[in-house]
């Protein structure tokens, strides 16, 4: 156990755990978040204000707290601080070339082509000119365009034709911090994802492989991912060695990584996006421990106070058990009231249950991942059991309307 003094950037919702396993570990904790109401504060330490684009103000609180330590977990703003301070400092963590290829879908799509990886044709563009051109380039419709550098699905588009195609590239532009955005040929298929991390600095195994369920329309947003994935051994132990060849492709030697792919109906396997950094929505926090039976938040923590750390799972199986994130898809109106929701969280096998929408406010259609209305996480020895568990929370969580 170690009793380092270690800063912690980001604090909200989904990194309340990471918060708590330090302090089980005897960490003193130096939490911050971008909002004064942080949920992780009341658990740290201390706690500051701070946005995590801002690496200035982060150094300086690095040096007046005496800090030892610092890390992150599935904030791609933080990944780049945390990096900046670590190189700094001299102190473990991502190197520079990872973190600027997980934090630009150009250099990463440029990495990835240089090392063979099977991904998806691309251009790069800086004017709507470029995008003009860069859909032919690219094979034609339908493609996906977006900003080379935000997160979410913020500013990314499926476009079907040249009608739609403006819009998309206003959508993207404004969404993008360089400016630059990206046209991809679209593929069709599954949704994969694939989750990894770097044993003692460099040694990356894929641990975690799920299927994804995606709203339909122009915007690819994930309403179910379910581990293991629905896909046949084969793909799955092709792709978890994909995913190891990526991660050395972009410099991927510390920590988590994160990455998304495309099964199409052949079996092939496309690169969709990848990062340093581990799943969003508790997906390092809760799903990928649940799943593999590592305790991976311990893993990071280890890693960030340069200890070293003490499992190395190197089995072609790392996946022990299913889990299911679920999100939730209501009718749109105005909530009258909420029931059901404390009775499941309460059930076995129900890691977390929270809803984004609360009695008298009106529901919207869901648009990106930043607006969907509330999920399930839950985990269970088999898919049936899983399956059935999901679909007793959808009955027991009910809304009223007015």
């Amino acid at each position: 156990m170690t009793n380092k003094r270690i800063m912690i950037i980001g604090a909200g919702w989904e990194q309340v755990p990471l918060i708590k396993k330090a302090k089980e570990m005897g960490c003193w904790v130096l939490a911050t978040h971008g909002f004064d109401n942080a949920e992780g504060f009341e658990f740290a330490d201390a706690s500051e204000v701070l946005d995590p684009r801002d690496a200035a103000k982060a150094i300086k609180l690095f040096k007046s707290y005496n800090i030892d330590a610092v890390t992150a977990d599935n904030c791609d703003y933080a990944l780049y601080t945390v990096g900046i301070i670590c190189q700094k400092f001299k102190l473990p963590g991502p190197n520079f070339a990872a973190i600027s290829n997980a934090n630009n879908k150009k250099k990463s799509r440029m990495a990835c082509r240089e090392a063979g990886i099977n991904q998806p044709d691309f251009a790069i563009c800086n004017n709507y000119n470029d995008l003009v051109q860069g859909v032919p380039a690219v094979g034609g419709y339908p493609v996906i365009v977006k900003p080379v550098d935000n997160r979410g699905n913020f500013g990314i588009n499926k476009v079907e034709n040249d009608s739609e195609l403006e819009e998309a590239f206003y959508d993207a532009v404004v969404n993008s911090h360089s400016r630059e955005i990206i046209v991809e040929k679209f593929i069709e298929g599954t949704m994969m994802t694939v989750d990894g991390f770097c044993f003692n600095r460099g040694k990356h195994v894929s641990l975690a492989l799920a299927s994804k369920k995606m709203l339909g329309g122009k915007r690819r947003v994930a309403i179910e991912i379910i581990y293991p994935g629905d896909f046949s051994q084969e793909i799955i132990t092709k792709a978890m060695a994909i995913n190891d060849q990526v991660a050395k492709a972009l410099s991927y030697d510390f920590g988590y990584t994160h990455s998304e792919y495309l099964v199409d109906e052949k079996g092939e396997i496309w690169l969709v996006e990848s990062t340093n950094r581990g799943g969003g929505v508790y997906t390092s926090s809760l799903i990928d421990p649940a799943v593999t039976e590592i305790d991976l938040l311990k893993c990071l923590i280890q890693s960030a106070c340069g200890e070293p750390v003490d499992v190395e799972p190197m089995t072609d199986s790392p996946m022990k058990n299913c889990a299911i994130l679920s999100f939730f898809k209501f009718e749109n109106g105005k909530i009258k009231i909420i029931t059901g929701l404390d009775e499941v969280r309460s059930w076995p096998g129900v890691l977390r249950c929270d809803l984004s929408v609360k009695p008298g406010q009106i529901i919207e259609s869901i648009t990106t991942d930043a607006n969907r209305h509330g999920f399930a996480v839950i985990v269970a020895a088999d898919k049936l059991s899983a399956h059935t568990l999901l679909k007793n929370i959808k009955e027991k969580v009910k809304l009223e309307y007015e």
